[in-house]
């Protein structure tokens, strides 16, 4: 690397530094002293810790190893698939793994995407949502046999299901038996989900900062490094949460998600969100009954999205949660769960219903 290079990227880090400092009493004083001491919901709810009963290794068709987890015994007469969305993982299935898990006659499969949580990275070029369905469709192959399933994905995993129903429509008249949509798009989402990158960033920006001054006096490196935190902290909260009395202790759990989720993975999945568009996937769903959950003042995939995937199927039932924000199966677990679980208990009856 040239010297000018190097001093340009040290020059920028030195101006990520100051910027952040500049900015860190203020947050310190707003983001610390008034909202991190307020009420907190789910203070001592254990994040992170769920009940699974098996995990495994699903190799997508371009080897990136995909980290799958089951809860409920493989026999079940009904497979439920939960995908999570852009920059998460599966633990943002918290409260609903918890609830669903007990519904009877119920297997959870769920997954961490491709470049999210446990999973492997893949090629760049790979980055696309036509290979996010596939790799769904190589997890539902090797993991869900064959028997009747219900899918649900929130954001990227929703586009995710409509992207493996445009490679295999006919898989959804013959297996699916319920769909649920929470805080997805069928497309156009140029300016949305740009947003959702920007607390992964600030937060990047520290580490890069960090890594090349190596000198910065402790004092300075420790407000910055705290700096960087908060302000992570309150983006994360921004657009991800509908009210400013959202659980501390939530949004640090999703903050920890987007944190650990690597800055190029985002860069590399950004472009697909502005220009897909697949509205072409949404008549595969015609026959599926669908519940369509989305927050009230969700800045990233708008309530006008669902209503118009909702418009276009005949089977779907759309609930706008008041008051909540794009993570609103976090932000309002009970509305979320409850719509998803009457979904799911219909689907585990029908196959009985049908046969009388």
């Amino acid at each position: 690397m040239s010297g000018k290079r190097t001093a340009g990227i040290i020059g920028a880090a030195i101006g990520g530094v100051a910027a952040l400092t500049a900015v860190g009493v203020a947050v310190e004083k707003y983001a610390i002293g008034r909202i991190h001491t307020g009420e907190d919901r789910f203070a001592g709810e254990p994040f992170g810790e769920l009940p699974v009963d098996r995990t495994c290794t699903v190799v997508a068709m371009d080897g990136v190893p995909l980290h799958v987890a089951e809860i409920g015994p493989r026999n079940a007469p009904l497979t439920v698939v939960l995908v999570h969305g852009f920059a998460l993982s599966l633990e943002s299935w918290h409260f609903q793994i918890l609830a669903l898990a007990e519904v009877p006659g119920v297997r959870l499969v769920l997954y961490d995407q491709r470049g999210h949580g446990r999973s492997g990275r893949g090629p760049a070029a790979h980055a696309t949502i036509t290979q996010l369905g596939a790799d769904l469709g190589m997890v539902i192959d090797t993991v869900a046999g064959t028997g009747r399933l219900v899918l649900i994905g929130h954001s990227m995993g929703g586009m995710a299901i409509l992207g493996l129903a445009q490679q295999r429509p006919d898989f959804f008249a013959s297996r699916v038996g319920g769909l649920g949509l929470v805080a997805t798009s069928a497309g156009r989402l140029a300016t949305g989900l740009l947003g959702a990158a920007v607390a992964r960033s600030v937060r990047q920006m520290h580490y890069v900062a960090g890594a090349g001054l190596r000198r910065t006096p402790a004092a300075l490196a420790e407000r910055t490094r705290k700096a960087g935190a908060d302000i992570a902290w309150m983006l994360t909260r921004r657009y991800g949460f509908g009210s400013t009395d959202a659980s501390p202790s939530l949004v640090g759990f999703a903050d920890r998600m987007i944190g650990a989720t690597p800055v190029d993975v985002i860069g590399e999945l950004l472009p697909e969100f502005g220009d897909r568009d697949q509205h072409g996937a949404l008549p595969a769903l015609d026959a599926v009954p669908t519940r369509i959950v989305v927050g009230e003042r969700d800045l990233l995939t708008p309530p006008s999205h669902s209503q118009d995937i909702a418009d276009s199927l005949p089977d779907a039932k759309l609930t706008v949660v008041k008051g909540a924000g794009h993570l609103v199966m976090l932000e309002q677990p009970d509305r979320v769960t409850g719509a998803l679980r009457d979904l799911v208990t219909a689907a585990v009856r029908r196959p009985r219903e049908r046969r009388r």
